[in-house]
């Protein structure tokens, strides 16, 4: 178990990051989402202003920033206790639960959750034929 105080940070395994830069200022944020620009309907996107997290849906495309799949909760406490209220709200039909969409909750109660955005080529989206292709090329230079 997670000491309630720890910060949580949740990454997706199918995804490489290069030159990740982790905020210094996430001590002010109760959450931090990491984006990208993306096309296509298979990301939670995100809507911001200012920087600030004002809306994420799950594959239905509201901006052209998706998050990347790393996620940030200030606690565990925070976090369990989000979980544990809105879990059975989250899944989706083969009962899995994204992580994204607890940011929906989070924004509902006013947290602030930080957004910031990563360049495209430093992401390599690990089930995706192409991005596998150019990581190998980028590996090889």
């Amino acid at each position: 178990m997670i000491p309630k105080n720890e910060h949580v940070f949740i990454f997706n395994i199918d995804t490489q990051v290069e030159n990740l830069i982790i905020p210094n200022n996430l001590e002010n944020f109760d959450g931090w989402v990491l984006s990208t620009k993306v096309s296509g309907n298979r990301w939670s996107f995100v809507k911001e202003q200012n920087h600030l997290l004002t809306e994420i849906i799950e594959k239905r495309p509201i901006s052209d920033l998706g998050t990347i799949g790393l996620y940030y909760f200030k606690t565990a406490g925070q976090f369990k206790e989000i979980y544990d209220k809105y879990n059975s709200l989250v899944l989706n039909e083969n009962g899995e639960a994204y992580i994204a969409p607890f940011y929906k909750f989070m924004i509902q109660r006013n947290y602030k959750v930080l957004v910031t955005t990563i360049d495209r080529k430093y992401v390599y989206f690990l089930d995706d034929p192409i991005d596998l292709e150019r990581l190998r090329d980028d590996e090889k230079t």
